[in-house]
């Protein structure tokens, strides 16, 4: 059996919000999320590549640890410190997923790709 790639989360705009934004888009994680900003996409060697350049945090032994955590505090009472607790590591897993060097870019057709390409664009 073949052994599931991990997913990491990145930026994703569309030519459209690039232009709309004049080309420079500013953000967190947190407010892309909240946009519809954020795909996941399967772990890959360009992946693997930026991680090893940025030295990007990535344990999957943490990963695993975590999930297990939010899994037992799931079945415990809601109280304002599980709250608090599972917010916090829902935040480490975005640390530890979210490569945000990594950007895709949908474009509409080709002009949309010429006319970026020609002025660039920045995010953050």
């Amino acid at each position: 059996m073949a052994k599931k790639l991990q997913q990491f989360w990145v930026y994703s705009y569309t030519s459209g919000e690039i232009e709309e934004s004049k080309g420079r888009i500013r953000c967190d994680y947190w407010s892309a999320y909240g946009k519809g900003n954020i795909i996941s996409v399967a772990d890959n060697e360009v992946l693997r590549a930026i991680r090893r350049i940025t030295k990007h945090k990535y344990s999957n032994i943490r990963l695993k640890e975590i999930k297990k955590e939010i899994r037992e505090i799931n079945k415990e009472k809601n109280t304002e410190a599980n709250r608090k607790r599972l917010g916090e590591l829902n935040d480490e897993i975005a640390e530890q997923l979210f490569i945000p060097h990594f950007v895709s870019v949908g474009f509409t057709g080709e002009k949309d790709y010429i006319k970026l390409n020609k002025r660039g664009f920045f995010i953050n």
